[in-house]
């Protein structure tokens, strides 16, 4: 990460590497597809956040991926509540919905 913070729009600090905002953002596509009871398009995209969140420098992503691709493979309200976490935390780093 650069020694100057980035900031989002609303100006707090976005404590994220460019691979976890990534899974960030593949992970709140998959998080609006399980809201709409899209599977098809939703597992997909767990799956490449997870393997995005794996590759990411912040440790509270990383942590989450084995979650993340469990979810991918899970057809239950499991993997919603899985995707709502994980988006939970990109938005505590600075991830704009």
């Amino acid at each position: 990460m650069p020694d100057t913070p980035f900031v989002n729009e609303r100006g707090e600090r976005i404590g994220l590497d460019e691979t976890a905002l990534l899974a960030c953002a593949n992970n709140q596509f998959a998080w609006v597809a399980l809201l709409q009871g899209n599977r098809d398009t939703a597992d997909p995209e767990l799956a490449t956040a997870a393997t995005r969140a794996a590759a990411s420098l912040v440790p509270e992503v990383a942590a989450l991926a084995p979650e993340l691709r469990a979810a991918a493979a899970r057809g239950d309200d499991e993997a919603r509540a899985t995707a709502q976490r994980f988006l939970d935390l990109c938005r505590e780093r600075g991830f704009e919905t």
